[in-house]
């Protein structure tokens, strides 16, 4: 669709599905949050549709793509979406637009961020690290998230957010250990497979 239509196109429709599915969701027929959060994948649709976008524009000119998206004004355009989604939060129909409005602002602040890190040798490499790794973090996380959050709702934000600084870079090295097993094990199953069915034939075998 995105090829066929074009990414502008794609995005209004791809955006309509998210927000008519979140606001089915939370105002017509209210579910549970779980779904609102990605359980269905329309709720969430416009966050990897505009992923799927700037991949497009990446591919047919990165440096005009990362000139716009590191400039200043896009600095500002997504502290701006991302302190208005706080706006969201009074009402369900409101919260509608509660997530697609802090993913995107958030990306551009983190993508800044993150290029600003990267001029800093000695943390680019840790930190690109774990970005690598960071789909498994991603998976893993929310349990974890969830326990602390229930656990530690009584404390003060100095010591939550001094234990999350702590929790954060062992549930990183967690992740990353994991994703290291799980790939070599899915190379050591695959890599056996594929040696056997490219082994050539011994004199007199046939093929099956």
């Amino acid at each position: 669709m995105l090829q066929k239509i074009g990414p502008v196109p794609f995005l209004v429709i791809t955006g309509l599905v998210t927000l008519i599915s979140r606001y089915l969701l939370l105002c017509v027929f209210p579910v549970s949050g779980d779904y609102v959060q990605g359980a269905f994948f329309g709720c969430r649709l416009f966050e990897f549709a505009l992923g799927m976008v700037i991949g497009f524009y990446l591919r047919r000119d990165r440096v005009a793509v990362e000139r716009r998206l590191f400039s200043t004004p896009a600095l500002f355009i997504g502290v701006a979406i991302y302190a208005t989604g706080f706006l969201t939060y009074h009402s369900p129909a409101t919260y509608t637009f509660s997530d697609p409005m802090f993913t995107t602002g958030l990306f551009v602040i983190v993508a800044h961020f993150a290029s600003a890190l990267g001029r800093m040798r000695f943390i680019a490499s840790p930190v690109a690290r774990v970005g690598f790794y960071s789909y498994g973090l991603y998976l893993i996380h929310q349990p974890l998230v969830f326990y602390l959050g229930r656990h530690l709702s009584d404390v003060n934000l100095l010591t939550f957010t001094l234990i999350a600084w702590l929790i954060i870079p062992i549930l990183a090295a967690i992740s990353i250990e994991l994703e290291r097993m799980i790939n070599a094990l899915t190379e050591h199953i695959l890599g056996r497979s594929s040696r056997a069915a490219t082994k050539p034939l011994e004199p007199g075998q046939r093929a099956s």
